[in-house]
């Protein structure tokens, strides 16, 4: 059985709402899924970093996927959750939910935590690829799990589980690798997460999707049309003016985390730009470019189309 769906687009990551005195906010979480709804996302990544996983309990994960899943969008979007497990024996029955409670497809972040050898990296991968009933993408972060692979160990891997679709890739510079992975596994898709820094490097190279954050996905939608339609004078334009932001935001994820947050709050889609610790302090420059941002891409920036929020809920 081999995979069809088209992973082509924008695809953001959802962002966690918390209280601002730490709880996860439900009616948030609800707010930000109706304004991704219609932000003109080509689908969602659910647990992916930019939505804290590794600060969420047992009983929020299951809330927040369940909400995501079954959440109506009003557009058609794919729906993707990442699984972060250490092991594939308490990856696998996480798998076994999200497929029947259904996901459109799974992202696996690879075991990283000690150093595990590679032997044991591929075995994760297998046990998942073979019991995927969804397409499976592995997301390549060295900067961020200290692991480090070559295209040749996902050609290994595609060539024997068909369910395997794709490979999101955060090497920086994401190029070389890009291109490498298109030679050596063309049936391979990939998609390129880090915020974009690089994405229309990425895309000439042969990149199918952009995975950026939730902040502020239509500046990232437009540039990808101005791309998709030919116009590359126009998408260049659009994103050398963003790249200044992206080069100081992305100089530590939990940095660019606590930004997304603030302008998602600014924006009134969420309430609160809470991050739990440990978290990125914002300053008063930070508030400044910030604002500096919002006056920038005001034209792109849709006005607030999440649920209404109130101080009850």
């Amino acid at each position: 059985m081999t995979p069809l769906t088209n992973f082509k687009g924008i695809f953001p990551v959802v962002a966690t709402p918390f209280y601002p005195q730490g709880d996860f906010d439900e009616a948030g979480f609800r707010s930000l899924l109706a304004h991704l709804g219609r932000s003109g996302a080509d689908g969602l990544l659910l647990f992916g970093i930019a939505s804290e996983f590794h600060k969420l309990t047992d009983q929020e994960r299951e809330k927040a996927l369940r909400i995501f899943l079954e959440y109506p969008m009003t557009t058609p979007m794919l729906k993707m959750v990442s699984l972060t497990d250490q092991t594939w024996e308490v990856a696998l029955p996480w798998l076994r939910r999200v497929q029947s409670q259904g996901a459109d497809a799974v992202n696996v972040f690879p075991p990283h935590f000690l150093k595990p050898s590679r032997a044991a990296i591929k075995e994760h991968l297998a046990r998942l690829a073979e019991a995927a009933s969804v397409p499976l993408i592995v997301q390549y972060a060295p900067r961020e799990s200290g692991v480090e692979l070559e295209p040749e160990f996902f050609l290994e891997l595609a060539a024997a589980h068909p369910m395997l679709a794709g490979v999101k890739v955060e090497v920086q510079p994401p190029g070389s690798f890009i291109a490498r992975l298109a030679q050596v596994a063309p049936r391979l898709q990939t998609l390129v997460g880090y915020a974009g820094v690089n994405m229309l490097d990425a895309l000439a190279r042969g990149a199918s999707a952009i995975q950026p954050g939730s902040g502020f996905v239509e500046v990232y939608r437009a540039i990808w049309m101005h791309y998709a339609e030919g116009e590359e004078e126009a998408a260049r334009r659009l994103y050398a003016r963003l790249l200044p932001y992206l080069a100081l935001w992305m100089q530590h994820p939990e940095y660019i985390i606590a930004v997304e947050k603030e302008i998602l709050r600014r924006r009134g889609i969420i309430r609160s730009a809470y991050c739990r610790g440990a978290r990125w302090t914002l300053d008063a420059r930070d508030e400044q470019v910030i604002d500096r941002f919002l006056r920038e891409f005001l034209p792109q920036l849709k006005p607030r189309t999440g649920e209404a929020l109130s101080h009850e809920d």
